[in-house]
């Protein structure tokens, strides 16, 4: 599912993700895919928003439990 009007989604439903490493680690490790793309002119940086769920909350405390290590899982 792509979302065309990401900006009309209540934000509280979104995960914004602004770093290429954790979007190919939640992309290629974890097989989520992400709802829409918008970029942001303020930073020059696109952000990837996926969709909160319980298997994004468990990504994202693996992610931040390996990168606290050191021990990132996607280099």
């Amino acid at each position: 599912m792509f979302v065309k009007n990401a900006n009309k989604i209540n934000k509280d439903l979104m995960f914004p993700c602004k770093s290429n490493k954790l979007k190919k680690f939640l992309i290629e490790k974890k097989g989520l895919q992400y709802v829409a793309r918008l970029y942001d002119e303020k930073d020059e940086k696109y952000i990837w928003c996926f969709m909160r769920s319980e298997e994004l909350a468990k990504a994202l405390v693996e992610w931040k439990e390996n990168k606290d290590k050191n021990n990132l899982a996607m280099k």
